[in-house]
């Protein structure tokens, strides 16, 4: 049961907008599977709108910058432009942290990273403006959490050293104030990035229990059984993940579309790609999919994939045995505490591009399809929090890495699967501070196996319908109570605008009223074992 109330006559145009927009998802949620638009949502876009204003039409609007933070004394200001799906930050030209490199984050009833364009603008008078985009994906919210924080205060170039590049404490990273917030503009929803993305992490909770997730990071002396002690347990906490799970944009069956095909895939890489190896191994065990077979190659530096390194004609007999598909990623040892300083930019660029030669192109000219992925953060943990570190995988380095290797797949026609919607946006998460061994993972390496046999996308087919309504049938009484057809619906929707249109050209003006709708029970549990049950029989 969703209520809207108090309605002022005076706001009747942007309200009526929300009004409208409201019934239309509400229409959506009988005619598209409760996998892309889960009813939680619905339910949190009406608890928002009975208390949210409208959102100003008076762009940019400010965002309040943490009066707590020494590094926060360098902005100017923080501002959103709704309409847009932007947000900026302006520096002081006499700033103590001359070039910052942010990180930011939405959270709320769901997660969108910021993307920060490389371009920044200076002014004569120095002032210094960072600019980014959010992903505003389609689902009804009217505001979100804000956190942006600073990494570090350099930007790194392909000549640079960063082996003494110390990143900025935690204790004085974060620029927005304690539980800022943006207001959204839902017409925003239909940017050509948002209809691009893989899927979002959705939050399962009801809106009044949803809180800002801050980033995660290692407080120095908070490991192993020490990390319970009082200063660690907020900074390390892993659970403020949970209220959140992930639906795909676009459904699809992967054991419909590996039925009839024979094949192999092999990760490349060490300690991650063994992960999703593993993740990889479960899931077809588990889909009953036995036609595939998955490989791991420990490959522990790049320059292992170099001429020096590699007995190419053994390493082209495995993989023609047991490879249809190989998946690469390299680079956490290069940048890790093991070799005593990270793999410069320029080294990682020339081995790499070297390995596009002598292991990529014989892999491929041997029929055997190539991919890169990419590289995972790794939470601020305390060997990457040292200054100087001892550990290099910070966001910036890895970063570097990253543009390297998409500028190279990108030269040598290699496919660059980028995976940032399932795993960026949760960066901080690795419970052990460096893999992906939970949901996120085994969503990557499900993701991974979808995409590397180049299928297309199952959209939303009548079986999948079917069996999404016949869970949701599951949990609710058998009479359906509160469910509309879609034509009783649709009339109700225009015999509602229509009393509305006609009172608002009559000049009738009213304090408040109020519209129940009934919404269908719950399709989606709060349980995650249920969500993935579900994406087994998809």
């Amino acid at each position: 049961m969703v209520t809207f109330c108090a309605f002022d006559g005076r706001k009747i145009k942007k309200q009526w907008q929300a009004l409208i927009f409201l019934f239309v998802i509400t229409l959506a949620r009988f005619l598209i599977p409760s996998a892309i638009i889960p009813t939680p949502i619905l339910r949190n876009f009406a608890k928002q709108s009975s208390h949210q204003n409208a959102t100003s039409s008076q762009y940019p609007i400010t965002i309040k910058v943490n009066a707590n933070s020494p590094t926060a004394a360098d902005v100017v200001r923080i501002f959103h432009v709704p309409n847009e799906s932007k947000i900026g930050v302006s520096f002081r030209p006499n700033r103590t942290c001359v070039d910052p490199q942010l990180i930011g984050r939405l959270s709320g009833v769901f997660l969108s990273k910021i993307q920060w364009i490389d371009e920044r603008s200076i002014e004569d008078n120095g002032e210094l403006t960072v600019q980014g985009h959010y992903k505003h994906h389609p689902l009804p919210a009217e505001y979100l959490f804000i956190e942006i924080i600073v990494t570090m205060c350099r930007q790194f170039g392909m000549g640079d050293d960063a082996k003494y590049a110390c990143l900025v404490a935690p204790e004085n990273h974060r620029l927005t104030d304690e539980n800022a917030t943006i207001e959204l503009d839902n017409r925003t929803t239909a940017r050509e990035d948002t209809a691009s993305s893989i899927g979002f992490w959705y939050n399962k909770l009801n809106l009044s229990s949803i809180t800002p997730l801050y980033t995660r990071y290692q407080p120095p002396g908070c490991r192993n059984s020490v990390a319970d002690i009082e200063h660690c347990t907020g900074p390390v906490d892993v659970t403020r993940f949970d209220p959140y799970e992930f639906t795909f944009t676009k459904p699809f069956s992967l054991r419909d579309q590996l039925r009839d095909t024979k094949g192999g895939v092999c990760f490349v890489g060490l300690s991650h790609s063994r992960v999703l190896a593993g993740f990889a191994r479960e899931i077809l065990r588990q889909y009953y999919i036995q036609n595939i077979s998955i490989w791991f190659k420990p490959t522990k530096y790049a320059v292992n994939l170099t001429r020096s390194e590699l007995d190419l004609e053994s390493e082209l007999q495995r993989m023609q045995y047991g490879c249809s598909k190989v998946v690469i990623g390299m680079g956490q040892w290069d940048a890790g505490r093991h070799g005593g300083g990270p793999t410069s930019f320029s080294e990682y660029n020339r081995l790499m591009n070297e390995s596009m030669v002598v292991f990529v192109k014989p892999l491929r000219d041997a029929h055997i399809d190539v991919y890169f992925r990419n590289m995972h953060y790794n939470p601020l943990g305390d060997s990457i929090l040292e200054c100087p570190p001892t550990d290099w995988r910070n966001p910036n380095v890895i970063d570097m890495y990253t543009r390297i290797i998409k500028q190279l797949c990108q030269e040598y026609d290699v496919p660059f699967i980028d995976t940032g919607d399932i795993t960026h946006v949760m960066w901080d998460r690795q419970v052990d501070w460096g893999h992906f061994k939970d949901v996120s993972g085994e969503l990557e390496a499900l993701y991974l196996l979808h995409r590397v046999f180049e299928l297309p996308v199952t959209n939303i087919t009548p079986e999948l319908v079917s069996r999404a309504e016949s869970w949701t049938d599951s949990e609710a009484s058998s009479t359906h109570h509160g469910k509309l057809s879609p034509p009783t619906a649709l009339v109700s929707i225009i015999a509602l605008v229509s009393l509305i249109a006609f009172v608002e050209i009559l000049g009738i003006r009213w304090h408040s009223y109020t519209i129940t709708v009934d919404l269908p029970v719950e399709a989606i549990n709060s349980n995650y074992s249920n969500l993935r049950h579900l994406a087994k029989n998809l």
